[in-house]
C-alpha cells in the first residue's frame, strides 16, 4: 500500500516516538505527506469541546519535527478533545489521511485492550487503513 498522507498521533512518549519514526520512514519511502497530531485533554473546568467535531490548529513544534523528518511535506497539528481516539479519527478524515499510524501501547492485556484503549478504538473507528506499530519491546507478557 502506498499512502499519500500519513497521520500519526504523538504524546512525545518513547513509544509514540517509535510510531512517529515508523510513519516518517514510510512517508519518505512513499513521498507522502506526514501529519503529526497532538491531542490535548481539555482543562478540567472547560465545557463546549465537541468530541464529534474537534477543531485543529497548527502546532509549530510538531511542524518543525515533521519537516526535519520528511522535509516540506511535514506538518504538525494539535487538537483539544476529551476523547483522543475520536479526535484522531476525525482529524484523519478531515485531513484525508490514507493511513493512521499508532503505537500499540496498552494493548497487551485483555482489560487494557477492551477498556478505552486508544489504538484499539482508532483501529475500529477509522475509515482508512491503520497500522499498529509494535512498541512493547520491553514490556512483560500479560498474564490474564
Amino acid at each position: 500500500m502506498t499512502a499519500k498522507r500519513i497521520l500519526v498521533a504523538t504524546d512525545a512518549s518513547s513509544t509514540a516516538n517509535e510510531a512517529v519514526h515508523w510513519a516518517a520512514e514510510h512517508a519518505r519511502r512513499d513521498a507522502a505527506e506526514l501529519v503529526l497530531l497532538r491531542v490535548n485533554a481539555p482543562p478540567a473546568h472547560a465545557n463546549g469541546y465537541d468530541v464529534h467535531d474537534p477543531q485543529s490548529s497548527v502546532d509549530a513544534d510538531l511542524t518543525r519535527l515533521a519537516q526535519e523528518m520528511v522535509g516540506a511535506q511535514g506538518r504538525g497539528l494539535q487538537v483539544v478533545s476529551p476523547d483522543p481516539a475520536e479526535a484522531i479519527v476525525h482529524i484523519a478524515e478531515r485531513e484525508h489521511a490514507d493511513l493512521i499510524v499508532c503505537g500499540n501501547v496498552g494493548m497487551h492485556g485483555r482489560k487494557e485492550f477492551l477498556i478505552n484503549n486508544v489504538p484499539n478504538r482508532v483501529s475500529h473507528l477509522a475509515h482508512c487503513d491503520v497500522v499498529l506499530v509494535n512498541t512493547l519491546h520491553d514490556e512483560p507478557p500479560a498474564t490474564h
